[in-house]
């Protein structure tokens, strides 16, 4: 319930990462003022949400989660797209899995079901073994008493104590101290003084055809080299499946949104460098986890060709200094994906 302005900025993640202004401000762009409501939950929506049905939920991470003015979220132009409410259920900084299983576990939703549940799915973070972890859990609201025991069994009971006395934190833990966060800023400005490098998880993008130069993230150009052994399609497909047969029991049906990363979006801008060979990557996995998806008869929305095209003319779809999508990105996504939760809606 709280009311928060923040005003208008200049920078994103990955040029706060870099930390040093002379560099980022090459790439910074202006965000403009942002006015955010969060409801009785801290979630982004307008009170009250108590008793309120609500026929779409959205959930995933920060991409669902974030804002840029007034309309600039994913879910609120999927309302405009859908004329219907959306409720925002995204959870940011956990990733796509952390969001879904929060709203699976929510009790305000147990005697006031949406109709469609519609799951934004990242690209880096998508892998058979992720998704099967997932079942995992899901499995263990479908069988808590089954889970219990299981748990129980493996003497997972209890709490690690050792594990957190302060020698075994500091070992485990990043150095998050104001001492450490200098340490890294200064570093980063003996590096670029030097030898004319910025920190080693950004990587700046080939110019386009305008000249223009983004900042790409090095863990999303790591995950577009792993090959299909270990991305696992077909697993995916399964544990989607079973994720949507869940859905389904409690009365919702389950859309999934295939959301690529910028860096695959602009593919041919990623330069080779040190253990990095773009043109011997994989195609992105979004392909084969799409068809995977259609064979197991999960419905699907992957964004990723719509944003090739646009990307191709010419279009902005994400921050030239941020991993995310500009608010114009998510207009084309939530186009793309109500026609979908449209017929969904129609089974329920």
């Amino acid at each position: 319930m709280q009311r928060m302005e923040i005003p208008a900025m200049r920078g994103g993640d990955l040029t706060r990462l870099v930390g040093f202004p002379p560099f980022a401000e090459r790439f910074a762009e202006d965000k403009p003022a942002t006015v955010i409501v969060t409801d009785e939950q801290g979630y982004r929506n307008e009170p009250p949400t108590d008793g309120v049905i609500y026929p779409v939920v959205v959930a995933g991470d920060s991409f669902f989660h974030v804002q840029y003015g007034a309309d600039g979220s994913f879910p609120k132009q999927l309302a405009a797209a859908l004329d219907v409410p959306v409720y925002n259920h995204a959870y940011p900084g956990r990733g796509m899995f952390w969001g879904m299983i929060r709203f699976l576990s929510d009790p305000r939703f147990a005697d006031r079901r949406p109709k469609v549940v519609v799951w934004g799915c990242l690209e880096r973070d998508i892998s058979g073994q992720a998704f099967a972890g997932f079942v995992h859990q899901v499995w263990q609201l479908e069988q808590p008493e089954k889970a219990a025991q299981e748990r129980l069994a493996r003497g997972q009971v209890g709490v690690a104590w050792s594990r957190l006395a302060p020698s075994a934190l500091r070992a485990s833990l990043p150095d998050s101290s104001w001492l450490g966060a200098q340490t890294t800023r200064l570093w980063n400005r003996v590096r670029f003084a030097v030898f004319g490098q910025v920190t080693e998880d950004v990587v700046v993008s080939l110019p386009d055809a305008a000249g223009r130069q983004d900042l790409f993230y090095r863990i999303a150009l790591e995950a577009m080299a792993w090959p299909r052994e270990v991305r696992e399609p077909e697993k995916v497909g399964w544990g989607a499946a079973y994720i949507r047969r869940y859905v389904q029991s409690l009365g919702m049906e389950l859309v999934v949104v295939l959301i690529p990363d910028k860096e695959s979006v602009y593919r041919e801008l990623i330069p080779s460098g040190p253990g990095r060979d773009p043109e011997r990557w994989p195609p992105s996995t979004l392909v084969d986890v799409e068809q995977a998806l259609r064979d197991e008869g999960v419905p699907v929305v992957n964004l990723l060709p719509a944003f090739r095209d646009l990307a191709g003319r010419g279009a902005s779809l994400y921050w030239r200094d941020d991993t995310h999508w500009r608010p114009e990105a998510m207009a084309v996504a939530a186009e793309l994906t109500a026609p979908v939760v449209r017929a969904s809606m129609a089974t329920r």
